[in-house]
């Protein structure tokens, strides 16, 4: 797993730049689709297979909550899930967002001590 980007504390701002990256953590698996959005910005659908990396990167809203929310879709399984939000991800990973997308599921990373803290179940 990639290692946690010096510099980060833990502490952020509103003007911060926040990365949030998809990671394809299923070996031999098939590609699979991610489309993001959020209130103002749809970022289009992506595809990547194995061992590959989708990342898209903003600043958060300086007056509101930013919320950014995707939709996967690999073989029969789909899930939408909210992959920042704002009030939970502030601290949580204030400038990096790690996702693993594994066989059932996708798991989130915490960025200050890389700990798996949030498990989204593929429908």
């Amino acid at each position: 797993m990639p290692a946690i980007p010096p510099g980060t504390t833990g502490i952020t701002t509103p003007f911060q730049r926040r990365h949030v990256q998809i990671y394809h953590n299923v070996s031999g698996g098939e590609s699979f689709v991610v489309h993001c959005k959020s209130k103002d910005d749809d970022l289009g659908q992506h595809t990547f297979g194995p061992g590959q990396m989708y990342e898209f990167k903003f600043h958060s809203h300086i007056l509101g909550h930013t919320l950014f929310y995707c939709g996967f879709s690999v073989g029969d399984f789909k899930g939408v899930f909210d992959i920042y939000d704002h009030y939970r991800d502030i601290y949580r990973c204030p400038t990096y967002c790690r996702w693993y997308v594994i066989e059932t599921g996708i798991i989130g990373r915490r960025q200050p001590d890389n700990v798996a803290d949030i498990y989204f179940p593929f429908t």
